[in-house]
């Protein structure tokens, strides 16, 4: 599964924007040296054999990010890109011109470290690509301040998450590991959610399928503090495809509460 510079095939820069560092155990390493146009840089990471990415799952991506710097920062990534899609415009003095906004922002804010990350992805549609996950290089900056990408891991999923945990440094909002989710909330750092959908909300729903079906879940609260409850709430498929494509405001009806 090789690493491509996505830039190469658009604009032919003086110096490899990304590199491969053997003291630090064969990680890519983003941001080399060199004199940088002005622009974003993509680093993918390209399967051999074709993903087949379902609609009705989640994608979690777990990222292990060596940060050799102290402070905020974050890092840009996009996830299963599509091959046909025009990723630059060629500019003539300035380089090369991004086309496409990212799918989200993973920071890893704080003291140089390693740091695991974690984003997640839903697709509208089915579809098939060999494109894993692309990362974002800021010519302006990455070069002083670098991250090492030591390696990013892939899991399908039953549930999408609203207000999903980013980082280990960053440890709030939900999460999933061995077939289990998690949720952890002190009110010191919010949650990535999406801009509309469902009010801010923190949860995870899953698409149902089928006109008759049978519904219950195991839970544990010995951990949460006094008064925190969970709730179920069946919706209407048009009002959950809302927040999926963040095209409008939902707020949870009581009248959809599964008592």
């Amino acid at each position: 599964m090789p690493w491509i510079d996505e830039v190469k095939k658009f604009y032919t820069p003086s110096t490899d924007w990304f590199s491969y560092d053997t003291s630090k155990d064969g990680i890519i390493f983003v941001g080399s040296g060199g004199s940088y146009p002005t622009g974003y840089f993509l680093l993918t990471y390209r399967d051999d054999k074709l993903i087949k990415v379902n609609n009705n799952k989640n994608y979690k991506f777990k990222h292990l990010f060596d940060k050799t710097f102290g402070g905020s920062s974050e890092v840009k990534v996009n996830h299963f890109l599509e091959d046909d899609v025009s990723l630059y415009s060629k500019g003539t003095s300035t380089g090369p011109l991004i086309n496409i906004d990212e799918d989200v922002e993973i920071e890893t804010g704080g003291p140089s470290q390693i740091y695991t990350c974690y984003s997640y992805y839903n697709s509208l549609n089915d579809k098939e690509v060999n494109n894993t996950i692309s990362y974002w290089l800021d010519s302006q900056n990455s070069n002083a301040q670098p991250h090492y990408i030591k390696s990013v891991e892939v899991e399908e999923i039953d549930f999408f998450i609203n207000g999903y945990k980013n980082s280990e440094y960053n440890s709030e909002g939900w999460s999933y590991d061995n077939g289990e989710y998690f949720y952890k909330n002190t009110d010191i750092y919010t949650p990535p959610v999406w801009l509309n959908g469902f009010d801010d909300e923190s949860f995870i729903g899953s698409k149902i399928l089928y006109n008759n079906f049978n519904w219950s879940f195991d839970y544990d609260l010995s951990t949460m503090s006094v008064g925190f409850e969970i709730n179920g709430y069946l919706i209407d498929s048009l009002e959950f495809e809302k927040w999926r494509t963040n095209s409008s405001n939902f707020i949870f009806d009581d009248n959809d509460k599964i008592t």
